[in-house]
């Protein structure tokens, strides 16, 4: 799911420029989304070190959407200062003993 979840590459190969924001100098496994109404945004991602949910939401009062892409310019923000401050080296997810790799 890490790999997944961490293909960077993948996404920005579907979404063009819209995924380079998820992009932190470190392996990181990401998702983001908006509400229905795009009122609200989130992102939600981790590294091996650090866990982080940024949600993005907006008062009912407000008649029109908003560019609700906030959550993932303050999660990219809040995930590398964090590393930075705490000092964490970039570094890949490892797996457990147990798990064996097949080629499907």
């Amino acid at each position: 799911m890490n790999d997944v979840l961490a293909d960077i590459d993948a996404r920005e190969a579907q979404l063009g420029s819209e995924g380079a924001p998820l992009r932190i100098g470190r392996r990181a496994a990401v998702v983001d989304g908006f509400s229905a109404d795009g009122r609200d945004g989130w992102t939600v991602g981790y590294t091996p070190d650090l866990a982080l949910a940024v949600h993005a939401g907006f008062r009912e009062a407000d008649a029109a959407p908003h560019d609700a892409a906030g959550a993932t310019a303050v999660w990219r923000s809040l995930m590398k200062a964090a590393h930075a401050r705490l000092q964490l080296p970039p570094r890949d997810w490892s797996a457990p003993p147990d798990i064996e790799e097949f080629l499907v």
